[in-house]
């Protein structure tokens, strides 16, 4: 049975990552929300008026517009929030018609459903919205469970994790991943995901690997679980490591080492440390937590279930034939070189 990423009893962490990091998008308002509550919180700000939440949201919209003009499916038209910042950009529209349109529009249903996933309602709530008669007071409520994120050492990852799911899924809007097959890979010197088209073969920068991954580990190394951070120049900023040593790669051994199935975050120590991995083979067990993390990354959907899929497999079953038959390869060709860390810090992801 596949293990969910959400479990049984989730940190308020969890919750917030489930919020953003798994499901389908059909625009990008979710994470525009989301990066905009963190700022908030940030804030000491308990209560938000609608004009205040749409400064942050909308500026958030019109920053991604810039680089990548498509912010949802072609399934629904874009609605007057997205075009309001489409015309705010190609400056068709003031800064004050931008801002009225976007607080008093009808499309605050991301509101409602920020903390809706598939299987129900989160257990906790970031917010509660209020002032539902009184224009002047319609706002939110910021709740504890927000502020206590802030007490989580995983606090300063949440927004980048934002941040690298818009990225991706923005960028299979843009390519219109429906009609055009759009697989995820990996670019080692510059440490950045890229979309790949099959109509065309290009590549596109995505986001930074740390980025698009660390919230599917729940900022944990993949080996050990200690706390790995995302932000450049940080002590305990993650290396991204092959779980299959690329090398395999190389002597024509094993395929698409750079594929973002056999890509995983480590502390530098289980990397390249004192008895790191390097180049070895981890045991057994480490190869069901890639199969569990794999299977995180397809419940995020676009793009990557389609990626994962496409790598290794369109069921379960053949996911996990998959990543053995490698491993028998990988394990026949290096017998004498299998690894796991000194000890493991925490109780998984």
């Amino acid at each position: 049975m596949n293990k969910s990423f959400i479990s049984p009893k989730p940190t308020k962490v969890d919750c917030w990552r489930s919020a953003i990091l798994i499901g389908i998008n059909d625009k990008c308002f979710k994470f525009s929300l989301g990066k905009s509550l963190l700022d908030f919180a940030n804030e000491n700000k308990d209560f938000i008026t609608l004009e205040e939440l749409s400064k942050k949201y909308a500026a958030y919209i019109c920053d991604h517009i810039k680089l990548t003009p498509t912010q949802g499916t072609n399934a629904r038209p874009p609605g007057p929030v997205l075009n309001a910042c489409k015309n705010y950009v190609q400056k068709k529209i003031s800064y004050d018609q931008l801002i009225q349109t976007t607080a008093y529009n009808n499309e605050w249903i991301v509101l409602k459903k920020f903390h809706l996933l598939k299987g129900g309602l989160l257990p906790v709530k970031f917010f509660e919205k209020t002032g539902k008669y009184i224009r002047s007071k319609k706002g939110i409520t910021l709740t504890d469970d927000l502020f206590k994120l802030k007490e989580s050492p995983q606090f300063n990852n949440l927004f980048d994790e934002a941040e690298g799911r818009w990225n991706l899924v923005e960028k299979a809007w843009h390519l219109k991943m429906s009609r055009h097959l759009i697989t995820i890979g990996y670019d080692r010197q510059q440490e950045l995901l890229l979309a790949k088209r099959s109509s065309d073969h290009r590549d596109v920068i995505v986001t930074s690997a740390r980025k698009g991954l660390n919230g599917y580990q729940k900022g944990k190394c993949f080996y050990c679980f200690k706390k790995i951070s995302i932000k450049p120049k940080t002590i305990d900023l993650s290396d991204v490591d092959h779980f299959f040593p690329i090398k395999l790669e190389k002597r024509k051994l094993l395929k698409n080492l750079n594929g973002v199935w056999n890509l995983v975050l480590a502390c530098k120590n289980c990397n390249r440390g004192p008895r790191g991995k390097f180049e070895l083979i981890p045991e057994i067990q480490y190869l069901e937590r890639l199969n569990e993390r794999n299977n995180y990354l397809i419940e995020s959907h676009d793009p990557l279930r389609q990626t994962l899929m496409i790598q290794t497999g369109k069921t379960p079953q053949q996911r996990h034939h998959f990543l053995n038959d490698n491993n028998k390869i990988a394990v026949e060709n290096f017998i004498h070189q299998k690894w796991k860390p000194k000890q493991e810090y925490d109780t998984g992801f």
